[in-house]
């Protein structure tokens, strides 16, 4: 399962049976705990991370990746494919072509 560091938090809070304070932000984390007791096997929100031009969204399964803010991506298969060494984009824009000549079939 994906962890990052904004896991840190909820994770030593629910390790330490603490009450979430009221946050101005939802928290991006979620704890950890049931994964280490064995309760828990899939994240069920997916991960989200920014860092200059680049971004990135990241499921239990896949990530779309962009290193130029968004104007393209490149999509992976992490259950199959960890290293990231084939890009599926070709996919998307497959896709993209087959949905828009349905809608134009209506």
């Amino acid at each position: 399962m994906p962890a990052v560091t904004g896991d840190y938090y909820p994770t030593l809070v629910d390790l330490l049976d603490l009450e979430l304070p009221d946050q101005p932000r939802p928290l991006d984390g979620v704890s950890l705990l049931p994964v280490t007791e064995g309760n828990m096997k899939k994240r069920n929100n997916s991960i989200g991370f920014i860092l200059r031009n680049q971004q990135a969204w990241m499921t239990d399964q896949f990530k779309i990746y962009s290193s130029d803010g968004g104007e393209n991506f490149e999509l992976y298969d992490m259950a199959n494919d960890s290293a990231e060494q084939k890009d599926l984009s070709e996919l998307i824009d497959a896709m993209k072509g087959e949905i828009e000549a349905w809608l134009q079939s209506l």
